[in-house]
């Protein structure tokens, strides 16, 4: 909508160790660079980041933007 952007991606490989919502210390602990990168970038736009991960499941990012977010 002209208020929100949703993104939604994930796959279905093998997940990361961690298991569970990942945050940015995670990521970078755990020489995720790439995902560490989305969520930088998302932050320094005011998005919502959401990372979840288990092993043998794959992984799913959720990023939400709102343009009148507070």
């Amino acid at each position: 909508t002209p208020e929100r952007i949703w993104l939604s991606i994930e796959d279905n490989g093998i997940g990361l160790e961690t298991g569970g919502p990942i945050d940015l210390d995670d990521l970078r602990a755990n020489k995720h660079f790439g995902l560490a990168g989305m969520m930088e970038r998302a932050t320094l736009i005011g998005a919502k980041v959401e990372i979840n991960s288990f092993p043998g499941a794959g992984t799913h990012v959720q990023i939400t933007w709102d343009k009148n977010r507070d």
